[in-house]
């Protein structure tokens, strides 16, 4: 992978992880609203919908939750097919927000090994993401 390649999946990356931390602020927020309301309510035909019911709908049917999935997804899934210790670091930068040191420290790695790993990652993401490597 080219390095402007690398840049630009660098910067792919540190959006998702903002778009991670805004799903979660939105789904909690639904949440709170969903289930503020009464414990549940009468349909037409004599059923009960239940306030779990309508929280999980809602939820399902936001349309700002929606934009930010179409956009998690596919990259969401690329970091998934990782190996656990390429997908380790990825997150920890990238949604966590670690530093390079804290990463190597709380994995117990060396330098060389991060970062051969962490170009692993990124090749692989860029592969599934890309199509192609960039």
């Amino acid at each position: 992978m080219s390095e402007s390649s690398r840049r630009h999946l660098d910067e792919i990356l540190l959006e998702y992880g903002v778009k991670v931390e805004k799903y979660l602020q939105r789904r909690e927020y639904l949440f709170s609203l969903l289930s503020s309301s009464s414990p549940g309510q009468r349909v037409q035909g004599g059923g009960f919908v239940s306030s779990v019911e309508r929280t999980a709908e809602g939820i399902c049917e936001d349309r700002q939750l929606k934009v930010i999935m179409r956009f998690l997804e596919p990259i969401s899934n690329a970091i998934a097919a990782l190996d656990w210790q390429q997908r380790q670091i990825i997150e920890s930068q990238y949604v966590i927000g670690m530093d390079r040191e804290a990463i190597m420290r709380e994995m117990g790695i060396s330098q060389s090994n991060y970062f051969r790993e962490k170009r692993r990652a990124m090749d692989a993401i860029g592969h599934r993401i890309f199509g192609q490597y960039m």
